[in-house]
């Protein structure tokens, strides 16, 4: 496991590490009821998802334009089922939907509109964007400096 892309401070390293060892355990306790491998991946993601010092849900990288839209994907191994979301937005943990994607079989990429339409269906929670937005992105948003200092995503 990882933690996204991108450098860190010294003083994320702790933070980040923690993070990490969570991600880890909550995909370690699903194997142990007996959940699926895939069923484990997604738990830990949600983990990264809702830490803000990974890139991932709340934290994530701000588009150019200082919006926030993220992907995310699930694929399972013996089967190669795959389920992908882009450009969502206002969904906390995206990595949920890319699993309903999968689950419902008939597309493999869904994004925008789309994407929220079944994040609806399934009941996942919604939130509005700004919520996902940490202050280490807000702050550039409202320097009106985000364009000139964001890294590509």
């Amino acid at each position: 496991m990882h933690g996204g892309a991108g450098g860190e401070t010294a003083e994320e390293r702790a933070p980040r590490r923690a993070g990490l060892a969570r991600a880890a355990e909550a995909g370690w306790e699903v194997l142990a009821r007996g959940g699926s491998a895939l069923e484990a991946v997604v738990e830990a993601v949600v983990v990264l998802e809702d830490d803000p010092h990974f890139n991932a849900g709340l934290g994530s990288v701000l588009t150019v334009e200082g919006t926030l839209e993220m992907d995310a994907s699930v694929m399972a191994g013996k089967t190669l089922a795959a389920g992908a979301v882009g450009a969502v937005s206002g969904v906390a943990n995206p990595v949920r939907l890319a699993h309903a994607v999968l689950a419902e079989g008939r597309e493999v990429l869904l994004v925008g509109e789309a994407a929220a339409a079944l994040a609806a269906s399934h009941g996942l929670p919604r939130c509005a964007p700004d919520a996902l937005v940490n202050e280490r992105y807000e702050k550039f948003r409202r320097l009106g400096a985000f364009e000139e200092t964001a890294s590509p995503h």
